[in-house]
């Protein structure tokens, strides 16, 4: 967790860098949204632990000049324009884009821990605080795959315009519960890992309760 929530620390300071760079200078928007495009897939190329890796600005936030890249998913940017690109590699090195539309954006349904669907992108710019969250499953690759995702709010002069945010897998905690309670009490024990949230991320009982509450996974207590 350390070593991706530094990861995201420092690719936060790149993009900022990034963006001041190109108003000093005077970039063409064009140019802009490629130099972003490329940094983004290449961070994530750089790190194959990481599954996903996204880059979203708030509406005109980058440069002010949205409505020129309307459904230009090559340049990152979404049906109105925004830039809000999300590259993943569901097998390290081979990579993949894609822009995350206004409806992913904006949907507000609650999952297990209580939290909005849209949190990845929600809690870091309401908070203006990194966001770790909630374990949760998603398709990778055709596989449903437990993970969380950490969340940086990209501010500038106090204000935030944007959110940068990683996807890692936490395949390791359910191996560490298994092989935890291999190693108690002769393999007698059962080893339960769960979030803040009461979501269980580890479960050497059965798998199958990853994600879910602590009371689906013990119900008498």
């Amino acid at each position: 967790f350390m070593d991706s929530y530094q990861y995201g620390k420092g690719f936060s300071r790149q993009i900022l860098f990034l963006r001041e760079q190109a108003e000093k200078r005077f970039l063409d928007a064009f140019d802009l949204r490629e130099d972003l495009t490329r940094q983004v897939r290449t961070s994530l190329e750089a790190n194959p632990a990481i599954l996903g890796l996204y880059l979203i600005f708030e509406p005109n936030a980058l440069d002010g000049k949205d409505e020129l890249f309307s459904d230009q998913a090559e340049l990152g940017s979404n049906e109105k324009g925004r830039f809000s690109l999300y590259w993943s590699q569901s097998t390290p090195g081979q990579l993949e884009s894609e822009t995350l539309p206004e409806e992913d954006l904006n949907k507000t349904e609650t999952g297990p821990s209580g939290d909005p669907y849209n949190a990845w992108y929600t809690c870091p710019r309401d908070t203006a605080q990194a966001c770790v969250l909630e374990p949760y499953f998603d398709d990778v690759a055709g596989k449903q795959v437990l993970m969380t995702s950490i969340a940086f709010p990209l501010q500038v002069e106090g204000k935030v315009i944007g959110v940068v945010g990683l996807d890692i897998s936490l395949d390791s905690l359910q191996q560490l519960s298994t092989q935890a309670s291999s190693e108690l009490y002769d393999g007698q024990a059962h080893v339960s890992i769960f979030s803040p949230a009461g979501l269980i991320a580890g479960h050497s009982l059965d798998a199958s309760m990853l994600s879910k509450s602590l009371d689906k996974a013990f119900p008498a207590v």
